[in-house]
């Protein structure tokens, strides 16, 4: 038989109890919270692409390996505990011929086109990446896997 003690107007045993599934349902919150819903992205953003350079950014393996001379606006975004990443970069359309030139000679990337927008596929030390330019705008968007 279980003894409860009175104190003040609760029984002491059900206050105990009562405190200690507080805390547990506390505790749970807390660690979904840190451990569950808590993402590791992390976002860089570089005006020109010599920026990018002089930072290390392309050292790290989270920029592609090549973006046109003319890049501005680049954009990185991470997802660290998925290892993911994708992003986006703004250039002279002018260049972009000799852009896709580059990927396709140094790279090996496949080319394709889909609804009005060039898609660039390679693999590069384990990594996937795909590079979208948008036919008629200076703009590009990559994904990293």
């Amino acid at each position: 038989m279980k003894k409860e003690i009175k104190y003040g107007c609760f029984l002491y045993g059900s206050f105990i109890t009562s405190m200690f599934v507080l805390f547990l349902v506390l505790a749970v919150a807390v660690f979904v919270f840190f451990v569950v819903l808590s993402d590791d992205i992390v976002k860089t953003e570089f005006s020109s692409l010599q920026e990018a350079k002089k930072s290390g950014a392309f050292e790290r393996g989270w920029l592609p390996p090549i973006l046109p001379e003319t890049s501005q606006n680049i954009v990185e975004i991470n997802d660290l505990d998925i290892n993911n990443g994708w992003g986006s970069f703004n250039y002279d359309i002018n260049e972009r011929e000799l852009y896709i030139q580059k990927l396709i000679q140094k790279l090996g990337a496949k080319y394709k086109t889909n609804n009005n927008i060039e898609i660039l596929t390679f693999t590069k030390k384990q990594s996937s990446w795909a590079i979208e330019l948008p036919l008629k705008k200076g703009k590009g968007k990559y994904t990293i896997n």
